[in-house]
């Protein structure tokens, strides 16, 4: 067995030296303190560095030493108890020194508090004494044990490796085998060239490594191969030997180099060095050179765990070895496990076996070794259960051959590598580790040592971090725009290993499920979820006592949360453990901080993000070892500590997202030592002005300037000191767009010019600037030599009014993003955008936004000596919308591969579009198709994708198109185009030659359409989508006999809509097509942002976009309004009521006339309510009981009872592609009992429904969710739903009179809770707001009497809100209800047309349901496409800020917000 692996949980090594550096002379004379202290300190440290001399040879000691265990876990507490003490000292000494900047005399001290500098003083010795005697006699002891003093090696390797492998045993590296022996076979230029391959250990990377050396194409290539196993020791004396066999007495390094270069003079080798942990460069340069003496093309393969190691020796890019896949884990598994099983016993312990190697994570070792495991267990099904059950760090040692091998990897780890390493532990299995963050917690901790002191410590840690990813501990998950790492996570078995480090140490506690909690952990993580009620903190913690870190981590956002017991529970955690250094609570639902978190004198980092936070209390000022304090997302905090200035520790201030935020604390440029804040909100009092930030210099990452509006004085900008800030990334400069009534400050310009950032700047945003001028700092630059920043990668400028000239940004050596977003003065871009020379060499993406009088921009270059096609040489995408008068001279750059035209119809040309030789996708909307737009598409050879959307000017392709070929072109999309009529014309029944190549066809919205022309059967098509084209469902056989020979490919799907009453698909695996009645239901996420989802919903009768609304026709109809009229707004599913329908008509009758479609002349998708809701509407007629409800007739007065069975019953002769259970409905107003009644009586129901349901093929049945306003009841009825595998879900009981606050918890905790793949609606929700919030949430579905019953009283639905059209100042108003809206009512009639009508005539209610309902549809639409296109924040900003446009967003909506991580900070206004 490796030494060390049994005593690595002990490692107290690295704690030691933690203690010792912090009782450096230095730093206690730093502070002061007094003499006696620092002599008894001086001893103590003493102590310690005796001991740390002999830690190293005891740590490497083996298990079977229980007294020397004993020890080491004895000193590892004493070490942490003097860490308590040594921060006890600097503490008092930071009290003072806070005490003296804030003034304070120290005569008027308290003698008797806690802070009089004699008892102090006297407690302090006493402390240290008593420590210092207990490490003395723990180190007495150490002569017991005889160890060895300093460094000391690990001893003899038991893994030495050779070149012999079993091809057959090895599985799924067949790729990675080709691409090592293609370098290999590679002769290239090289003389020796040298591949690194790198990866975890146990991952195979010297199996890969012997599978190449014994290939026969490589035998074959090479004069000598050799092999050598390196591991720790790299000798090159030892080395070499290895490669010339030489006697093991040979030393002499000049003899064996003759012998070396005689035996590969003029001969091509290969050379494998296995398993190499040497980072010495000079060491390995030295052997490289004696090595340079063989044939061009000799190779060298190295294998290591360290890509420091790669980077030293290796010459070309290194091979990183994959994890396998659960395939081939399972082969290797397989192979070893069930070795001398029966064939007729394997079954049983197949699935068991599954589940083992879904542990081993794609590590070839760990399937081998437990496979080997398994195969020398007994073959009773409780061992492998219990293997399966358990942690692989469980295991006894001597059964888990997976571990020892990785932990030579944390061997080999320098001491303050070791505990930040195993501090890992305190995170669960595949938790992504955010790198900043866990770099905070080491300094928290007191890991990270500063040995040079002009070094942060936050840069000595970011060292740790990618040392500990070079050495392949961690996996990296995500990098940022600059490929630096933003998140990171470890394999499960590094994980594993981790967790063998710390053992008793750490603790990760999941609510619901059995933890075992040491009493000797020290870091402790607490999982939970809304689903679990928190546990008293006493249950968690009477065993800990010296927690040092504890994290509360959340694995869903909160629908619901008692906020007293999280009270309680963060109260009780904060007295019980004094000596936390980390407290996470990000994402509890605390309201107030707890006055005693005062008392955390050791507490270094403090998360409160995304809390409920108004007011951080002035008391928490006394953290005054805080470092950390992490506020992201408080979106109700106001204001922040009145003292905070005196924090003088705080290095990270995350504030973002704080947009209630009312101002800055007095004094924070005080705050020298702030490296994160990311934003400051300029004030007009002293304290909280910009000059704040003059010595705030360390400040990194983002910084958000807002209310510039206050700086009046241009030297006060200037006193920002903004230059000095080389660590600053990105800068957002922002002035308010009003200036509470006065006029814009005349001096905008000046303080503009002062607040010139460092030239290393990456990110430049600047918005709503009151100027007429850009500063010089962007203005005064001649040429690209000359430009002040060299590395600015993206800008953006939004909303100028007065800037009429633009800066020659094109001079910018390395900008690749620019966004020019309403700048409302500025009317041509040209040679002062590109400045003397400038060609944007960078430029990658270029977006212009809402510029109404920009009038041409020229692509031509500045100057006779530029080249036009050296202009925008790297520009791929381009984005133009909203600019009404653009032209573009003489065309688009040819280096563009994306362009978007939306309502800029003078950009669409054949002169604009000629020379876009690599153009590959087009999307253009809202402009004039004209013949000469058209015919510049002829040109565009490379084009892959065409979208048309919104030109109702299209009535057909034009055939100068259709018969031009680019042979490139795949994909068109034909979305909105109301009068298309025809696809174009074929000859000889032939495909035009535009589309010969064409594989994906989607037409949406195209009302005109009445045929797919003959010539289509010939495309290779793999994806068509129809939807919304109504006149086509009457050429259903010709159809679908058409689409059947379309299927040229071997495997996709093909989806109608609107062909036939019943959906069909076409479904072609493997060459052979199947044509099969679908079920007519499926529901197909398109895009998701956080929990907001837009989807496409296939039903029976029509292809549907979530999220959707339906108007409510209770009896088969909508008020006022016709069929195709709810076609022309684009409503996709109308509402039905089970109750009337069956009092009037009569389900009899429906069903006799071919159910309610055909009966109501309806197209579309329908859905059945089923009476449930009368039971609120109409209980006064209604007695409810278990077996239904009996309703008394509005009609005719007799009882009718209507049960599940009868409810379904009738919905089954509706006939309605949704049917809904029926259910027990109460109002959520009421309370007690009557609400649990009705929801276990829902759940009873249900199963009656799905009884009696007989159409399950043709109608798709939703339960509904129900529980009043108890979320216990609610999450008890969800899990009973979802066990029953329904199509879909709705939640009812709501929008009956309860708060708005309950109401959106409500459907937050029931969206989080239902499946996935599943529709999810909210009924009764009819409010734009409430659509808005619930869509979210991650609702899909809405319906409500609310748009046309206000009609019916003359109230219009606007972006605004609401407009009362009864109103006398409506009488003259010549103005649509809605300008930005293109619906019939709104393009035909006037307010004061409508004012009359609704005020006299019924006409007037119709023509505003009308547009109600256009509203609506309009909204789902865009809510969808928002989503769709990853712009759905900046969609809910928009809506919210045309609803509030004083900012005064209900609470209710901020918290739903929050919850569904949506920011609206740009909507709610920062009072002064």
């Amino acid at each position: 067995m490796v030494a060390g692996i049994a005593v690595a949980s002990l490692v107290a090594s690295p704690f030691i030296g933690v203690v010792v550096n912090k009782l450096s002379a230095e730093l206690f004379e730093k502070w002061g303190l007094c003499r006696s202290v620092r002599s008894d300190a001086r001893r103590l440290q003493s102590v310690l560095e005796t001991i740390q001399n002999v830690l190293d040879d005891a740590e490497q000691q083996p298990i079977t030493n229980k007294a020397l265990r004993d020890w080491l876990t004895r000193l590892k507490d004493a070490a942490l108890d003097a860490d308590d003490v040594v921060d006890d000292l600097l503490t008092e000494a930071l009290r003072r020194r806070a005490q003296d900047r804030s003034r304070i005399c120290r005569t008027v001290r308290d003698f008797l508090s806690f802070k009089n500098p004699m008892l102090l003083r006297h407690k302090m010795v006493h402390r240290i004494k008593d420590t210092r005697a207990r490490l003395d006699e723990i180190a007495d002891e150490r002569n017991r044990f005889h160890l060895a003093e300093g460094s000391v090696s690990h001893g003899a390797n038991e893994r030495e490796t050779c070149s012999a492998v079993v091809e057959s045993e090895v599985y799924g590296r067949d790729t990675d085998k080709e691409k090592v022996i293609n370098f290999l076979l590679d002769v290239g230029n090289e003389d020796l060239s040298i591949l690194p391959i790198v990866g975890l250990g146990g991952i195979g990377k010297t199996t890969l490594a012997q599978l190449v050396y014994n290939d026969e194409r490589v035998m074959a290539q090479f004069d000598g191969r050799f092999w050598v196993y390196v591991s720790e020791n790299f000798s090159i004396i030892e080395i070499i030997r290895s490669i010339v066999r030489s006697p093991t007495n040979c030393s002499d390094l000049e003899a064996l180099k003759l012998q070396l270069q005689a035996l590969l003079c003029w001969k091509r080798y290969l050379l494998v060095l296995d398993d190499v942990w040497n980072e010495n460069q000079m060491i390995w340069e030295a052997l490289k050179v004696l090595l340079t003496c063989g044939k061009k093309g000799s190779k060298i393969i190295t294998t290591t765990r360290s890509e420091t190691v790669a980077r030293i020796m290796g010459t070309v890019t290194l091979h990183k070895m994959p994890i396998l896949s659960f395939e081939h884990c399972w082969l290797l598994f397989e192979q070893r496990a069930f070795r001398l099983v029966r064939e007729e016993e394997k079954p049983r312990f197949v699935e068991i076996g599954k589940q083992i190697v879904e542990k081993c994570g794609g590590l070839p070792l760990a399937a081998k070794a437990i496979g080997s495991l398994m195969g020398s267990k007994k073959k009773e099904v409780d061992q492998w259960l219990a293997i399966s059950e358990s942690e692989l760090w469980r295991l006894p040692q001597d059964e888990n051959g997976v571990l020892p091998a990785l932990m030579l990897s944390y061997n080999h780890l320098p001491s303050y590598l070791k505990s930040c390493f195993a501090y890992c532990s305190i995170f669960p299995k595949d938790y992504e580790i955010e790198r900043e963050n866990l770099i905070q917690l080491w300094n928290a901790e007191g890991f990270i040592e500063k040995n040079d002191c002009s070094m942060l410590a936050e840069a000595v840690g970011n060292q740790y971090f990618n040392d500990l990813v070079w050495r392949s501990l961690f996996e990296v998950t995500e990098k940022d725009e600059y490929d630096n790492i933003v998140k990171c996570k470890m394999h499960d078995l590094v994980h594993d290993l981790t967790c063998s480090v710390t053992k008793v140490e750490s603790s990760v506690i999941e609510v619901g499920k059995k933890s075992i909690v040491p009493d000797s952990s020290h870091y402790s993580l607490l999982v939970y979820d809304r689903r679990k009620k928190l546990p008293l903190a006493s249950e968690l913690t009477y065993q800990m006592k010296k927690l040092r870190s504890f994290i509360l981590l959340r694995k869903q956002w909160f629908a619901y949360v008692d906020d007293k017991k999280h009270m309680d529970f963060v109260s009780y955690m904060i007295s019980t453990q004094p000596n936390l250094r980390a407290l996470g609570l990000g994402g509890s639902k605390i309201q107030v901080l707890p006055g005693r978190i005062s008392k955390l004198k050791h507490l270094r980092y403090l998360d409160l993000s995304s809390t409920s936070i108004k007011i951080l209390p002035n008391y928490i000022v006394r953290l005054y070892n805080l470092q950390t304090l992490n506020l992201q997302y408080c979106y109700h905090l106001q204001k922040l500590p009145a003292s905070m200035r005196h924090m003088i520790n705080l290095r990270h201030l995350d504030i973002s997202g704080c947009s209630s935020l009312i101002h800055m604390p007095l004094g924070m440029g005080q705050l020298s030592n702030l490296q994160t804040l990311p934003m400051f909100i300029v004030g007009m009092e002293d304290g909280r002005r910009i000059n704040e930030l003059d010595q705030l210099n360390l400040i990194r990452g983002q910084l958000k300037i807002k209310n510039l509006n206050n700086v009046n004085d241009p030297m006060e900008a200037l006193k920002a000191n903004l230059f000095t800030k080389t660590s600053l990334q990105s800068l957002k400069l922002s002035w308010k767009v009003k200036f509470n009534g006065r006029a814009a400050p005349l001096s905008a310009d000046d303080v503009l010019e002062k607040l010139k950032p460092c030239s290393n700047l990456r990110v430049l945003t600047m918005k709503t600037f009151p100027g007429i001028r850009f500063p010089g700092w962007l203005m005064n630059h001649t040429e690209p030599s000359s430009s002040f920043f060299p590395y600015l990668v993206k800008i953006k400028l939004e909303d100028f009014e007065k800037c009429e000239c633009l800066p020659p940004l094109g001079l910018l050596p390395s900008l690749k993003e620019l966004s020019l977003i309403k700048l409302t003065g500025v009317k041509r871009i040209g040679t002062e955008l590109y400045g003397n020379g400038g060609t944007f060499p960078s430029l990658v993406q270029l977006k212009i936004y809402d510029m109404a009088y920009m009038e041409k921009w020229s692509t031509s270059p500045t100057d006779e000596t530029t080249d036009a096609r050296m202009l925008f040489p790297c520009l791929k995408m381009l984005t133009a919308r909203d600019c009404p008068k653009l032209e573009v001279e003489p065309c688009f750059p040819p280096s563009v591969e994306s362009l978007v035209i939306e309502n800029c119809e003078n950009l669409l040309s054949a002169r604009s579009l000629q020379g876009l030789s690599k153009l590959r996708s087009l999307n253009f909307g809202g402009c004039v198709a004209s013949p000469s737009a058209f015919a510049g598409l002829q040109n565009l050879t490379a084009l892959e994708l065409l979208r048309i959307e919104s030109c109702d000017e299209l009535t057909c392709m034009p055939q100068s198109l259709m018969q031009h070929n680019i042979p490139s072109f795949q994909s068109l999309k034909l979305i909105n185009n109301s009068n298309l009529k025809s696809l174009g014309e074929g000859k000889d029944q032939q495909p035009p030659s535009l589309f010969t190549s064409l594989c994906h066809l989607e037409i949406e919205a195209s009302h005109s359409l009445t045929a797919l022309p003959e010539w289509i059967r010939y495309l290779p098509l793999q994806d068509l989508e129809i939807r919304g084209c109504s006149q086509l469902e009457g050429r259903y056989s010709s159809e679908i006999s058409l689409l059947s020979t379309m299927i040229t490919t071997t495997k996709f799907r093909v989806v109608t809509g609107e062909l036939h009453p019943v959906q069909l698909a076409l479904v072609c695996f493997c060459d052979r097509l199947s044509l099969e009645r679908y079920r007519g239901f499926s529901l197909q996420v398109l895009g998701k942002f956080n929990r907001a989802r837009a989807a496409r919903l296939t039903l029976p009768h029509f292809i549907c976009q979530t999220p959707l609304f339906m108007p409510v026709g209770t009896q088969g109809t909508i008020k006022g309004l016709t069929n195709n009229q709810l076609e022309e707004i684009g409503c996709q599913i109308i509402l039905g009521n089970t109750y009337h329908l069956a009092l009037r008509p009569g389900a009899e009758l429906i069903d006799d006339l071919g159910g309610l479609h055909k009966f109501m002349n309806w197209k579309r998708a329908l859905l059945t309510d089923s009476g449930g809701f009368q039971m609120v509407s109409l209980l006064h007629l209604a007695d409810i009981t278990e077996q239904g409800v009996t309703f008394q007739s509005p009609v005719d007065g007799k009882p009718m009872l209507l049960t599940p069975e009868e409810s379904i019953q009738i919905q089954n002769k509706i006939g309605a592609d949704i049917i809904m259970a029926l259910d027990d409905v109460v109002k959520t107003t009421i309370t007690g009992p009557r609400i649990e009644e009705a929801m276990y009586r829902t759940l009873r129901w249900i199963d009656r429904c799905i009884a009696a349901h007989k159409r399950p093929d043709a109608q798709n049945l939703f339960g509904i969710v129900q529980g009043g306003l108890d979320p216990v009841l609610r999450d008890i009825c969800v899990r009973g739903l979802v066990d029953r595998n329904l199509p879909g879900y709705a939640i009812g009981g709501l929008a009956g009179g309860e708060d708005k606050d309950s109401f959106w918890r409500v459907v937050a905790q029931c969206t989080a809770a239902l499946p996935e793949d599943k529709p999810r609606y909210v009924m009764g929700v009819g409010y734009p707001l409430d659509v808005v919030v619930c869509s979210a949430l991650g609702a899909d579905m809405y319906d409500c009497v609310f748009p046309t019953r206000t009609a019916r009283f003359g109230t219009a639905l606007v972006p605004e809100g609401v407009l009362r059209l009864k109103n006398q100042a409506m009488a003259n108003d010549e103005r649509p209800i809605d300008s930005t809206c293109s619906c019939m009512v709104c393009r035909n009639y006037t307010r004061a047309y409508l004012h009359c009508l609704v005020t006299k005539d019924a006409m007037g209610s119709q023509l505003v349901s009308y547009h109600n309902l256009s509203y609506m549809m309009r909204l789902s639409k865009d809510l969808h496409m928002s989503i769709v296109e990853g712009r759905f924040p900046e969609f809910v900003q928009g809506f919210l800020r045309a609803q509030f446009p004083k900012g005064d967003v209900p609470e209710w909506v901020c918290n739903a917000m929050e919850v569904a991580g949506v920011d609206i900070s740009t909507c709610i206004p920062i009072i002064n």
